[in-house]
C-alpha cells in the first residue's frame, strides 16, 4: 500500500505509517478457534506464529496438515504510470506490463 485514496498525501502517509508499526510490533493479536466438526482453518507460517492449546478432551484427536506454497515470486500487474523502475524489472518487461 502507498497511499490512501481520497486523503492527502501527508494525512495518508501519517496513517499507513500508524497501520503498518501497528500491524508490525504488536505482540497481542490472537485468533482462538473452538474447533468443531469439520472446522478448517488456514494460516500463513511465514508471518504468523501458532501455538497449540490442550483444550480438548484427552482421548480426542485433532488432525491437522501443513500446506506449503510452491509458486513464483508475485509479478506485479501492468503500471499506468511507470517511474522508471518497470523497464529495470526483466519479469514485467517480458510479459509486456511496462
Amino acid at each position: 500500500t502507498r497511499r490512501i485514496v481520497g486523503f492527502d498525501q501527508e494525512e495518508s502517509d501519517y496513517l499507513l505509517k500508524f497501520l503498518f508499526d501497528h500491524i508490525a510490533k504488536r505482540q497481542d493479536f490472537q485468533c482462538r478457534v473452538r474447533y468443531e466438526a469439520g472446522t478448517a482453518l488456514v494460516w500463513d507460517q511465514r508471518v504468523v506464529n501458532h501455538s497449540q492449546t490442550l483444550d480438548y478432551p484427552a482421548r480426542e484427536r485433532r488432525h491437522g496438515f501443513r500446506l506449503t506454497p510452491l509458486a513464483n515470486k508475485p509479478t506485479p500487474a501492468k503500471i499506468e504510470e511507470d517511474d522508471g523502475e518497470c523497464a529495470r524489472d526483466y519479469a514485467r518487461v517480458q510479459l509486456g506490463l511496462c
